[in-house]
């Protein structure tokens, strides 16, 4: 299994070199060690996990290459190149849509309406790790890669969250944490990844609570104004 995984590591390393966006190898790395921590308290198929955990971005990729990152990506086209990338490591054909479906369910949030009936412990876990990489102060760092990439702002204080969230561009970085980051933690679907986003999800809070005191001292001293407690 460890040279499988290390073929399909190195076959997919090319697409995701270019990324500027947080999704690049690093991230399918964290992602696949989380989903592997997961599985050793969940259960699951391993050689499922690890692949799913390789290839599940590849949306990113079509989206870098059509120069939007907002735009809808058909599964057929993921698909096509998820049985690329394992056809070309020689990854058992059989559990190919398996892993598909892991994939296809990691964009799927309660929050956007969607039910979360997850077709395999497998598509659970890997959802799960995708989710915790973007919490704590990985995620922090990821979202404002991705921020930069969208050329957000970093906040835009007299907006407030619109509580609906979208994927694609938002109103600041910091308004993408209240729309969707700070909702993951009531969204995980295994009792191990609760656990984590737990942890990470109140390093976050406390983060944008620093982020927001030093903004509006920073906002009252520029206006001449005394800043109050």
């Amino acid at each position: 299994m460890e040279d499988l995984v290390a073929a399909l590591r190195a076959e997919v390393q090319a697409d995701f070199d270019e990324d500027g966006t947080g999704h690049d190898l690093s991230h399918l790395d964290r992602v696949y060690g989380l989903a592997e921590h997961l599985r050793l308290k969940e259960g699951g198929d391993p050689l499922v996990l690890a692949a799913a955990s390789y290839v599940h971005d590849f949306h990113r990729v079509v989206e870098h290459k059509a120069g939007s990152y907002d735009a809808h990506v058909e599964r057929a086209t993921i698909d096509d190149l998820i049985q690329k990338a394992l056809g070309a490591v020689n990854f058992p054909a059989t559990l190919v849509p398996q892993v598909c479906d892991c994939v296809a369910f990691t964009d799927r949030y309660s929050f956007s309406g969607h039910a979360l009936e997850s077709p395999s412990i497998e598509a659970r876990i890997l959802r799960d790790a995708d989710n915790l990489d973007a919490l704590g102060a990985i995620g922090i760092a990821r979202a404002f890669m991705f921020g930069g990439a969208l050329r957000e702002p970093i906040w835009i204080a007299d907006i407030e969250p619109s509580g609906i969230y979208e994927a694609g561009k938002t109103t600041s970085v910091v308004h993408h944490f209240h729309e969707k980051l700070l909702r993951l933690k009531d969204d995980m679907l295994t009792a191990s990844g609760r656990e984590l986003a737990a942890e990470r999800h109140e390093f976050m809070v406390l983060f944008l609570d620093e982020l927001k005191r030093e903004w509006k001292l920073a906002d009252v001293a520029s206006r001449g104004a005394a800043p109050t407690a």
